[in-house]
């Protein structure tokens, strides 16, 4: 499988890379609540902090919040 993006936990095979294999196994064991709740976590401290990031070429001239997205 060719993807068009670089992916940096999964190398081109869709092997983990060595690097994340200990957090691909935590992530592997994590209950999907707990990683729901703490995806609502970060998403309100970036709400709070304020944390954006530049959209290069948008016309709208804005600055996204950075909200973490679920897959």
């Amino acid at each position: 499988m060719t993807r068009a993006y670089y992916d940096e936990m999964y190398d081109e095979a869709g092997q983990v890379r060595p690097h994340y294999r200990e957090f691909a196994r935590w992530l592997a064991q994590t209950p999907a609540e707990l990683l729901a709740q703490r995806r609502r976590k970060a998403d309100l401290l970036f709400l709070r902090a304020g944390i954006t990031f530049t959209l290069y070429g948008d016309e709208q001239d804005t600055e996204p919040v950075i909200l973490v997205q679920q897959q």
